[in-house]
């Protein structure tokens, strides 16, 4: 689930290119800006699945997160 807060950049086509290639990517992006915190209650709220991962345009990930947060729910089943 990607959630655009409108912004100024291109991420809208970004998101279409990538789309093409993993369709089960949602996006959604609102008409006028709302501001952080009511953008991620939203964007949870359109989420679909037993896990919620919260990134924001300037986060990054480490090359082992996917994997390290893959053994712990397996260990935890937080």
């Amino acid at each position: 689930m990607i959630y655009n807060d409108p912004d100024t950049d291109d991420t809208q086509s970004m998101v279409k290119k990538y789309q093409e290639k993993y369709p089960n990517i949602r996006y959604h992006r609102n008409e006028v800006r709302i501001g952080m915190m009511p953008s991620m209650l939203n964007a949870i709220s359109m989420c679909v699945g037993k896990y919620v991962w919260l990134f924001s345009d300037d986060d990054m990930m480490s090359d082992i997160a996917i994997k390290t947060i893959m053994d712990v729910a397996k260990q935890q089943n937080p």
